[in-house]
């Protein structure tokens, strides 16, 4: 509900009653009572505002994040901070080279990275050392290869790359997403290592995303009494790693009731390859835009598959609506998910990923 009214409003109501008197502008009474009226006016419109701090639905929906973190603070909910990436890279160069700590590699986006320690070159022309993102967030994960150039030149050393991906950098929670949990932790009673106990032990591990907890299951989600099955993914909406599984696996040992045997293990990545034959307005759009676009709808709809489990399946109509919702795009000639025009039904426990976008103009 809302309190506000406009100082008109609450001039008109005060004088309501004063019968036949004069209270139009620049009147005795109205230069009186006018400025009540707009001071109620301003605090109706605090109240208003109040209200929406108060209560987390409406914080969520006004956007007052510091509101949701004091609100859920009193539940002992504190919101998941950024992580760095710490990623694994290789140095070619001359042999006894040292590449001193705090020297910077990047990627060509210009996404940098910090050594975290002294990197001597091996005979054998190479080294490697870990280097650490330059901020914290998502967006310094890394495929095979891209982490590949020096802002700035070193005497001595010739290249660098990465030869893993790196996926474990992780956003700071949402509002969203702190919403979620914090409805987990209020709303499903958790008491003496039940389902909803579980799923909150696993949930505030930084770095996971969800998780579903099975009864009397094993890692093979076999029968097993006295047992208890944790699939999580992680907070980029991905499988989780062996890091995030041990933490989150040593974190429940210290918590769970005793002599219940807990399986921690990833939910399985479904990959999807999508590939389309698209008709585009090439006089104001470029490939390469069209496709970037497009990419980023596909893995926000990915990840609302992943919040909302009670849809299994992915529509390929679906996606058909996303492309066609571009602006620039004209038409589709073909549309194929993992080479065929169907839906693709998703696995309990299965997590859709985005593989290769492959957009072919005609």
């Amino acid at each position: 509900m809302s309190y506000f009214k406009t100082a008109e409003e609450i001039y008109k109501e005060m004088t309501s009653s004063l019968g036949d008197v004069d209270t139009s502008e620049n009147s005795f009474i109205y230069n009186n009572l006018m400025p009540v009226a707009m001071e109620i006016a301003t605090s109706l419109l605090d109240l208003d505002e109040a209200e929406k701090k108060s209560f987390i639905s409406l914080a969520l929906e006004n956007k007052y994040s510091d509101y949701i973190d004091l609100r859920a603070d009193e539940y002992g909910l504190i919101r998941k901070t950024a992580t760095y990436a710490r990623v694994l890279v290789k140095f070619t160069g001359a042999s006894g080279t040292i590449l001193p700590l705090g020297s910077i590699v990047g990627t060509l986006d210009n996404r940098l990275y910090v050594t975290e320690s002294d990197m001597t070159i091996g005979e054998d022309g190479t080294g490697t050392c870990y280097v650490v993102s330059s901020e914290a967030g998502s967006k310094y994960n890394v495929n095979i290869g891209e982490i590949n150039y020096f802002p700035i030149k070193y005497s001595g050393i010739t290249s660098v790359t990465n030869e893993s991906e790196y996926t474990e950098a992780y956003d700071k929670e949402s509002d969203e997403e702190f919403v979620k949990r914090y409805y987990v932790k209020v709303r499903e009673i958790a008491t003496s290592g039940n389902v909803s106990h579980y799923k909150q032990w696993c949930l505030s591990i930084k770095g996971v995303g969800s998780v579903n907890v099975y009864e009397c299951k094993n890692d093979k989600y076999e029968k097993e009494n006295g047992s208890v099955l944790c699939v999580i993914t992680d907070s980029n909406h991905r499988g989780a790693d062996e890091e995030l599984i041990d933490q989150v696996k040593s974190y429940i040992e210290t918590v769970r009731p005793v002599g219940a045997k807990v399986y921690v293990i990833s939910s399985s990545e479904l990959t999807i390859n999508v590939s389309a034959k698209l008709v585009i307005n090439t006089k104001e759009y470029t490939k390469e835009e069209i496709e970037k676009s497009i990419k980023s709808s596909i893995e926000e709809y990915f990840i609302y598959l992943d919040d909302n489990r009670d849809i299994n399946y992915i529509s390929i109509a679906k996606i058909s609506a996303i492309m066609m919702s571009h602006v620039g795009v004209i038409d589709i000639r073909e549309l194929l998910l993992n080479e065929d025009r169907n839906n693709i039904d998703i696995p309990n426990n299965t997590v859709p990923i985005l593989g290769t976008l492959n957009i072919t103009i005609v």
